[in-house]
């Protein structure tokens, strides 16, 4: 069998679905030991409880590292090296933003969404179209309040 990372994707290759067979086939094999052992632990689990939210959520986890590392190769055991140091040292990674540059980034974002709306309205009917998850809810969310309640006011 080839390697995933023999051949890399496309600029168009979607997020494998949320299915551990498909996730599975865009892993390396350590990476694919690193997913079969928390996806035992998980099944256990969802065993014990009746409960399979836990397998939903680590199937959206895993199928995010799997187009990642499709695209990188080694870009699973890179963060978990980055995140160890980050932990060990107390420090942030060069390059990282703040919190408060982080939700500058968010609202700069959710505003130039909310412009399209009202400047391109016929923008509406394919941004309405994207699903939440899509958009982590938030435009989403952002643009129907708009409709209902007038401006949005983005306070810091």
């Amino acid at each position: 069998m080839a390697s995933p990372a023999a051949a890399l994707p496309s600029d168009h290759e979607p997020v494998p679905p949320p299915d551990p067979q498909a996730i599975r086939a865009c892993l390396t094999p350590d990476v694919a030991a690193e997913f079969d052992a928390e996806w035992e632990i998980v099944l256990d689990k969802a065993k014990a409880s009746k409960d399979l939210t836990p397998v939903h959520e680590l199937l959206a986890k895993w199928r995010h590292f799997a187009y990642t590392e499709l695209r990188d190769p080694g870009s699973y055991f890179r963060l978990l090296a980055t995140a160890a140091r980050t932990l060990a040292t107390g420090q942030a990674p060069t390059g990282s933003i703040s919190g408060d540059g982080m939700k500058a980034l968010i609202r700069q974002r959710l505003v130039r969404w909310v412009y399209r709306l009202v400047v391109y309205p016929e923008a509406q009917e394919q941004i309405a179209a994207l699903p939440d998850e899509a958009l982590n809810g938030g435009p989403i969310q952002a643009m129907n309040g708009l409709a209902r309640t007038g401006p949005i006011r983005l306070s810091t």
